[in-house]
């Protein structure tokens, strides 16, 4: 015998006690029994279980442990599990992993048992190349062992997951879910059992668009928080991402102010997560701009360039910070700031032309240049970049707002109804994504007041203002209480007054606007138009004296806004006519004064309905010339109404046996009629 044979006989007859010599097989090839060559085998197994640190030696330990037992399937098993545990970023050891493992599957498919292990491999050659070919094989492997045990939930809830954020099926993120579930009810406490489980429940309400299943997540990853003993700084990162999801979903304040806070509690408990500073900022960004709030811009700006920002992803924060510097220009109408933006985004992109955050940038800062200078130009090329944007990515929540903007900016510039329908149907998606945000609600609501603004025919005026109080009471059903919603409906139903000539919807109007009126200001002008037009309607003049009360006031703190000295006038014009007693015509002919007087400040800054208030008013007291020399201008301006009201409006009576004036409507009615 030789002396390599020896001391391999005594290694298996120590039972692995003396350490396995180095040797040449072909020594001895032939004279170790089948028996003798499956010990060795088990010994140079265990011998390898101790060298997954040195790839080198774990690879020739188990080239000598497959040439003593050929195909064996079990021990084919052991040298796949080896690898998989020993596997790293380089994908090659998975990849002789599945070898072994389909051999030994091959060999005898019958008492094959490593299903689990395959599917481990597999689902590790999924996560690696994001291909679903891989991932699909390890949920056919995991379906086929027999003992459910905890770790195959895992591993089986994690593959869903996987499959999911690249099938983008819904179904895919419910199966993850039932197995991280299971996984969990079966004893499953690890923390990266945990880490695993909220990053499914965060991918399934981000692609659901619902952030009520966010909570368990919440609650989950709270407990880990607050108990482990391992490192937490991976679990303080996907409780701020849960946070800033959740108001992502509801873009309410509530949600923002608790993700602000864990944010800041985060970056204490982990200093080292870098990537906090750039999620931090980017919520400040994304609250900023969708409420319009220039100080939550400034501070996004302020996350952007602390100093910890340098540690992350370079692309990202220059995206970040030239979308920021951007929309600060925006809302402080700064031009330089836009173009500093701008170009920021172009450095980066002559270094990264294809990369989805610097394009969505770019869009943006087109889109600001399209707000700042209002001109149409502008806002195609903003309209072109989110649609090329939505094309490659059809879901893009960032693509579809700014289209949405893009076009309602483009649309009001050109006066534009067509343009507007496809900002509509762009908000429309976007709302149907995230069903639970009441902002995105409130903003489609607000579009279609626009849309209405533009638009003849009475029926679809109404329909459009109905479906706007739709979406304002569907936001209403999200949030407890919110000024703004409040607002926008009082606003709505204000339309719908003058649309039907209807008292009710007037005093829901003014009850909506006098509860905002009481804390902000901004809601006195159409809570004055509530009183001004409901006074005239039911010939009540303590509505139009209250509507004077509020308008006086902000005449006067805002000189340059036409339409509060035309809304003015008018109404101090109709309170004239409503109080004109023939034996005590002073207080009515004082009225009439005043509202010439403001109503022609409001022409001089501009109001084109000021024009048309003012042939009234002449009308009225009896001075035809005038009369029809605003009549004209108003039709020259291309702001008179319909021929069928100046035939009925009886502020123009005076004017009915005028010959001017009935040439006048011929004619209009004959254009009209083309």
């Amino acid at each position: 015998m030789s002396d390599t044979l020896y001391l391999l006989k005594q290694a298996l007859a120590s039972e692995g006690k003396t350490p396995l010599p180095l040797f040449e097989e072909a020594h001895f090839a032939h004279e170790l029994q089948p028996t003798e060559r499956l010990a060795l085998a088990k010994l140079y197994i265990k011998q390898a279980e101790k060298q997954a640190h040195n790839e080198e030696l774990l690879l020739a330990t188990l080239r000598r442990v497959e040439w003593l037992v050929g195909e064996e399937p079990q021990m084919l098993c052991k040298i796949a599990k080896l690898l998989y545990e020993a596997h790293s970023v380089d994908n090659h050891l998975l990849f002789s992993a599945l070898d072994y493992l389909r051999v030994a599957e091959k060999k005898d498919p019958e008492q094959f048992n490593s299903h689990h292990l395959s599917g481990q491999v597999l689902l590790r050659l999924g996560k690696q190349l994001n291909q679903t070919d891989y991932l699909e094989s390890a949920l056919d492997h995991f379906k086929k062992v027999e003992k459910k045990e905890a770790s195959l939930h895992w591993n089986w809830g994690e593959a869903w997951t996987l499959l999911g954020t690249l099938s983008l099926e819904q179904n895919d993120f419910k199966q993850a879910l039932e197995h991280f579930a299971e996984a969990q009810t079966l004893g499953c406490k690890e923390l990266y059992f945990a880490l695993d489980y909220v990053w499914a429940i965060y991918e399934y309400c981000q692609h659901l668009g619902e952030p009520a299943l966010l909570e368990v997540g919440i609650e989950l990853i709270q407990s880990y928080i607050e108990v482990s003993e391992e490192d937490v700084s991976d679990a303080w990162v996907w409780y701020f991402r849960l946070l800033k999801c959740r108001y992502d979903l509801t873009h309410t304040e509530e949600a923002f102010e608790e993700a602000e806070r864990v944010c800041r509690e985060a970056i204490l408990a982990a200093p080292d997560q870098v990537e906090l500073w750039l999620d931090w900022g980017e919520l400040y960004l994304s609250a900023g701009w969708l409420h319009a709030d220039p100080k939550r811009i400034e501070l996004a700006l302020d996350k952007l360039t602390a100093s910890k920002i340098s540690e992350c992803d370079p692309i990202q924060v220059s995206a970040l910070l030239g979308e920021g510097i951007a929309m600060l220009g925006v809302f402080l109408e700064d031009l330089s700031l836009i173009q500093q933006g701008s170009g920021r985004i172009r450095t980066a992109l002559e270094l990264a032309p294809e990369d989805l955050w610097l394009r969505e940038a770019e869009a943006f800062c087109q889109l600001a240049l399209a707000l700042y200078y209002s001109e149409g130009r502008e806002c195609m090329r903003a309209v072109a970049r989110f649609e090329n944007l939505v094309e490659a990515e059809p879901a893009s929540l960032k693509g579809l707002h700014g289209l949405f903007r893009a076009y309602m900016a483009w649309g009001m510039v050109e006066q534009s109804p067509p343009l507007l329908e496809k900002g509509l149907k762009a908000i429309g998606r976007l709302s149907s994504l995230r069903p639970a945000s009441y902002k995105l609600l409130c903003e489609w609501g607000v579009a279609l007041l626009e849309r209405e603004e533009l638009e003849k025919g009475k029926e679809h005026r109404l329909a459009l203002v109905e479906e706007a109080v739709i979406r304002f009471n569907q936001a209403n059903d999200l949030v407890d209480s919110s000024l703004e919603l409040t607002f926008h409906l009082g606003k709505a139903f204000l339309r719908l007054g003058q649309i039907q000539d209807n008292p009710a919807h007037f005093e829901e109007a003014m009850d909506l606007l006098g509860t905002v009126y009481a804390v902000n200001s901004i809601a006195g002008h159409p809570l004055a138009l509530a009183h001004a037009q409901l006074g005239e309607l039911i010939e009540h003049p303590d509505h139009l004296y209250q509507a004077i009360e509020l308008l006086q006031p902000l005449a006067q703190a805002h000189p340059e806004d036409a339409s509060l000295w035309d809304d003015l006038g008018f109404t101090q014009l109709a309170l004239s006519e409503l109080i004109f007693d023939p034996l005590h015509s002073e207080e009515s002919e004082s009225r009439r004064i005043e509202a010439e007087k403001n109503l022609l400040q409001a022409v001089e800054l501009g109001s084109l309905e000021a024009n048309y208030h003012l042939a009234c008013l002449y009308s009225l007291a009896g001075y035809p010339d005038q009369a029809m020399t605003y009549l004209g201008r108003a039709e020259t301006l291309d702001c008179l109404p319909h021929s069928d009201f100046l035939e009925h409006d009886h502020w123009l009576d005076p004017l009915r046996q005028n010959s001017d004036f009935q040439n006048f409507v011929s004619m209009r009615k004959e254009e009209e009629r083309w």
